[in-house]
């Protein structure tokens, strides 16, 4: 199945260091299935179970799926039949050694250690794969991310950057609360592109900063690096409070 086919490219090219062109995989895919329907041949796809037992039996290029092929013409010219004495429970713990030898347990830790939300979406899919099958498990993996990034965008991360003794530049104030500002001065980072949605909160996130302040202060430096965007309605939201802002200082 193309999902199917997808994810093994993928994570196949990220282990060996490649890069996957999901498009031509389709197309490939779709041409092999179209000649073998006109031909009478049975259906194209890549396989779960016989990608892995390859890897795992040292194959590392293109040239294995030749070789298997012309044993597996051998092994049916000369030994027609020899597999029907092999039990099944055999044949499912070669696949599940070989796929086994893909996880990679290590990279799995890390992420629960650096990421408890994306630990959380692999979990999920992982599950979701598992109970009811790969194509719908990775459409809820698609969809759970894309809602993780919408309200990611609707409500980043932001933070006050502050001057640390001995350590050069400026920090998180939230890493960082032994920090302090200048005398006077509030430098506010949004961590995030500015737009109709979440411009309210960002002049909701220097507002508060410049109201819960015990001393005046004079001026606001916004650390724009991570803004990389801004539509018409986050302008007039940010004009609005340097407005705001500019009074309440000359007041």
């Amino acid at each position: 199945m193309p999902s199917d086919t997808a994810v093994l490219s993928r994570t196949l090219a990220l282990r060996w260091g490649g890069s996957v062109d999901g498009g031509r995989e389709m197309l490939a895919l779709g041409a092999a299935n179209a000649a073998a329907g006109l031909f009478g041949g049975f259906p194209v796809s890549a396989s779960t179970s016989r990608t892995p037992v390859a890897i795992h039996a040292g194959a590392r290029t293109r040239m294995a799926g030749v070789f298997s092929g012309a044993f597996l013409l051998l092994f049916m010219l000369f030994l027609p039949g020899a597999a029907q004495y092999l039990p099944t429970s055999v044949l499912s713990a070669i696949v599940l050694v070989a796929a086994a030898a893909m996880v990679d347990f290590g990279a799995i830790a890390k992420l629960f250690r650096t990421s408890l939300t994306e630990a959380a979406l692999m979990t999920v899919t992982f599950l979701g794969v598992v109970a009811v099958g790969v194509l719908h498990g990775v459409v809820i993996a698609v969809g759970l991310s894309l809602a993780v990034f919408v309200l990611a965008a609707f409500s980043p991360y932001r933070t006050e950057l502050v001057v640390v003794d001995g350590v050069p530049g400026f920090h998180d104030v939230t890493r960082h609360p032994e920090g302090s500002r200048f005398p006077g001065l509030a430098i506010v980072r949004f961590d995030a592109p500015l737009f109709f949605a979440n411009g309210q909160a960002f002049v909701d996130h220097v507002r508060s900063l410049v109201e819960r302040s015990q001393e005046r202060v004079r001026c606001v430096i916004v650390a724009a690096e991570a803004i990389t965007g801004i539509d018409s309605a986050a302008v007039e939201y940010t004009v609005q409070l340097a407005n705001t802002l500019s009074s309440s200082t000359n007041s």
